[in-house]
């Protein structure tokens, strides 16, 4: 990694054309920042599942659960959400040895736990932290531009301290367009693409051609205390993912584990977005996963949905643009940066980097100490499992 150039390219600045009147008017009872549940957390959808399941792949209730009891005792012990969200009903998609490959939620945390130290984890967890510790040391992020906390600083980073105050640098000094994200949140919550702002109606028009007014977005960055809310640069996507799929960033997430030889990649992800999305979190209805393919960069299989309702794709639903077989660009380069910037945290033994491909290389936009390996799980069909993983999971890991 020593021979690894990170100095920044040159700034190649995105031909933005502000929205202006096409923009639609603010809607009152819209929420102003991205809102998203989990799905674990629907309970619904699985036992709309079962039903599903039964009718058309022939496996009875008393299977599906007995099914559902076996991988729970497992090593992995997916909960019952995940034996749908895998597929594992279809008794022809896999072989016994590919179905005990995947790792369910329980089985990720154990892993966390053996392999990241507990004292570490701020350094991922703490968006902050991460962007300062990452800029510190060279390495390719979005510029922060302005943070809302009550208390906190950063440095000579400028700093909010009420609503009003944000009201106040949203329609006179924050630089558009720029992203808001919140610093303790995940699954896209909180998470605004703002494009500018709009004196008639005193709003700010986002992406997606939604618009949300200064007072209620101010009011919501107030809701992610006592964490906070930031406000970075808004990274643009590099012209052959542009072609792709639009004026949308997409990140790839890599998974990294730290073995005695340095860092190594076991996996990664393509999160695309779609719609009106502002995000590419999965949990965000209408975006797809795909797989990538480490040695080529190149997407090998791209999926939409979830459980029964999973759907395959190769092309993009918006942009027609076709995904399957599609390479990231940079993609070596990419693997250099991740591969690096892990070797900067050699506590946390498990990584999980969401990274962007832009017109100036790759730039780190997230690091997570417990990354979901339902990402890619779901979206290659395949199990995680390594001998690493396996020896963790028996209880012989560290």
């Amino acid at each position: 990694m020593a021979d690894l150039d990170l100095t920044p390219a040159p700034d190649i600045r995105h031909q933005w054309k502000p929205p202006g009147k096409e923009a639609r008017p603010v809607t009152a009872n819209e929420a102003p920042l991205t809102t998203a549940l989990p799905l674990a957390a629907r309970g619904d959808a699985v036992a709309r599942w079962v039903f599903q399941v039964k009718r058309r792949h022939g496996r009875g209730y008393a299977a599906q659960v007995a099914d559902m009891v076996r991988y729970n005792r497992g090593a992995q012990r997916l909960q019952p959400v995940e034996y749908y969200l895998y597929r594992l009903y279809e008794r022809d998609r896999f072989t016994g040895e590919q179905r005990r490959a995947f790792i369910g939620h329980t089985g990720r945390r154990r892993i966390v736990r053996a392999l990241n130290d507990v004292h570490a984890v701020i350094l991922a967890n703490d968006k902050l932290v991460t962007y300062g510790y990452l800029k510190g040391m060279g390495f390719p992020i979005a510029e922060l531009r302005v943070l809302f906390h009550p208390t906190r600083g950063h440095g000579d980073l400028t700093v909010l301290r009420d609503a009003e105050a944000v009201a106040a640098y949203l329609r006179n000094g924050l630089a558009y367009p720029s992203f808001g994200k919140p610093l303790g949140r995940s699954n896209a919550i909180g998470a605004a693409s703002l494009c500018g702002y709009r004196a008639a109606d005193d709003s700010i028009v986002m992406a997606g051609d939604k618009a949300a007014s200064v007072t209620g977005l101010a009011k919501a960055t107030t809701g992610f205390l006592p964490h906070g809310y930031l406000f970075v640069e808004h990274l643009w996507p590099h012209p052959d993912v542009r072609a792709m799929v639009g004026e949308r960033l997409c990140t790839a997430r890599v998974y990294v584990v730290l073995e005695p030889e340095g860092p190594r990649i076991i996996a990664a992800v393509w999160k695309i977005v779609t719609g009106a999305n502002m995000a590419d979190n999965f949990v965000l209805p209408g975006n797809l996963l795909g797989a990538i393919d480490l040695e080529t960069g190149a997407l090998t299989r791209i999926v939409g949905g979830s459980g029964p309702d999973e759907t395959e794709h190769e092309t993009h639903p918006d942009t027609g643009g076709r995904l399957l077989g599609f390479r990231l660009p940079d993609w070596a380069l990419l693997k250099d940066t991740v591969r690096a910037a892990a070797a900067a945290f050699p506590r946390l033994g498990y990584q999980g980097w969401d990274v962007a491909v832009t017109p100036r290389g790759p730039v780190l936009v997230e690091l997570n100490s417990a990354g979901d390996m339902s990402l890619w799980q779901r979206a290659a069909a395949k199990g995680m499992m390594n001998d690493r993983f396996h020896a963790i999971l028996s209880g012989r890991g560290r």
